[in-house]
């Protein structure tokens, strides 16, 4: 994928958070918050509507993953998600997770 950039914004827009965002040919695909906490880091992203099914998603949770290695002491991330959230069930299952169970949610363990 040619002329894909990550960037840090300096000051993200959520409390406690370090917001990444994805783009191409300085044009905004998608972004990504990592949520700051004492035991846990809390992941969200989002790839814009128009942006989707082109493996976008992927390329930028697999980003933040690498983020998370190098700045996080913990050996690994818990990540609940919807079981009818396709997209995101199979990009977590792409990176490596490992289901730990399944209800109304997948609960998944991912090694950093």
């Amino acid at each position: 994928m040619k002329n894909i950039k990550f960037m840090k914004k300096i000051k993200s827009d959520q409390e406690n958070s370090d917001k990444f965002s994805l783009k191409k040919d300085q044009q905004e695909l998608g972004y990504a918050y990592i949520y700051h906490g004492d035991f846990k880091n809390n992941i969200y992203i989002f790839i814009h509507p128009e942006h989707r099914s082109n493996g976008y998603g992927n390329l930028l949770f697999s980003y933040i993953i690498r983020v998370l290695k190098l700045t996080t002491k913990f050996p690994h991330i818990i990540l609940d998600i919807d079981k009818t959230n396709i997209h995101t069930n199979n990009i977590i299952a792409k990176n490596g997770g490992l289901i730990l169970s399944e209800d109304t949610e997948t609960h998944w363990m991912l090694k950093l």
